[in-house]
């Protein structure tokens, strides 16, 4: 029930934001049309890399259990943009550790990420200013350590998640621009019911570990909390840098 009242949700929203860009997009194109030929859309294409930096809180109830503050993400990756059409693909990986007192024991907790994405957008464009409008897509695996002390227990699970962003781009020199995004992953990683837990040697081991309570932190690879919700607010700074450009026509001559 709940996965079916966010697909619904991202089809609302997806449908409200490529509404909002196509009228963005429309009116882009009938004013550049009225200036003259120089200003109609590329038909060339536009290749850049970038590098993105941001914060998440997840909308998992076991990460505020024991983090503070969203957790820190970096990544980076390659686009191509032909006109207002554009696609890129990215890596991402996200960290964040923190210590706590549960049931009078010290504990350091710690969650990693790492996310292959592709996306896919329609822009609108204002002199040097860009509006992105897309969805990306992509597979995530999640890394928690319970942080029982003196003992190394990691868990893994992997996900599928989806989610539409949208942002804002400006140019700052010729080839080089400044950005922000703000994406919303909807997407679970999945522990699996699997008991096997990661030495502090990278060895597999299976076994029970010790747990004080039911919650997330202390039954993730067990049978009652297998699974990660990675929903929630992205914020991104990106920095981007455009490639030279190029016609398929020339290519193929």
């Amino acid at each position: 029930m709940r996965l079916c009242k966010r697909v619904c949700s991202l089809v609302a929203i997806l449908a409200m934001l490529f509404g909002a860009s196509t009228t963005l997009w429309a009116s882009s194109w009938s004013g550049s049309s009225s200036v003259g030929s120089d200003e109609m859309p590329k038909s060339k294409y536009e290749p850049y890399i970038y590098l993105t930096t941001g914060a998440q809180n997840p909308a998992e109830d076991a990460f505020g259990q024991v983090f503070a503050t969203p957790y820190f993400r970096y990544g980076g990756g390659f686009g191509l943009k032909r006109g207002p059409i554009g696609a890129e693909v990215m890596m991402r990986f996200g960290s964040d550790t923190e210590g706590t007192y549960v049931d009078d024991t010290y504990r350091v907790f710690e969650i990693t990420t790492t996310e292959l994405q592709a996306r896919i957008f329609g822009e609108a464009s204002f002199k040097n200013f860009r509006f992105p409008v897309g969805v990306g897509f992509g597979l995530l695996n999640v890394t928690v350590d319970r942080g029982y002390p003196g003992i190394f227990d990691r868990f893994k699970g992997d996900g599928f998640f989806i989610g539409p962003f949208v942002g804002i781009q400006y140019k700052v020199l010729g080839s080089f621009s400044l950005g922000i995004d703000i994406e919303y992953p909807i997407g679970e990683a999945r522990f699996n019911d699997n008991p096997n837990w990661q030495s502090q040697y990278s060895q597999g081991l299976e076994g029970a570990l010790n747990t004080t309570e039911t919650s997330f932190w202390d039954t993730v690879g067990g049978i009652d909390e297998t699974r990660f919700d990675n929903g929630g607010l992205v914020y991104s700074l990106r920095m981007v840098v455009a490639l030279p450009t190029f016609n398929p026509k020339n290519i193929t001559e």
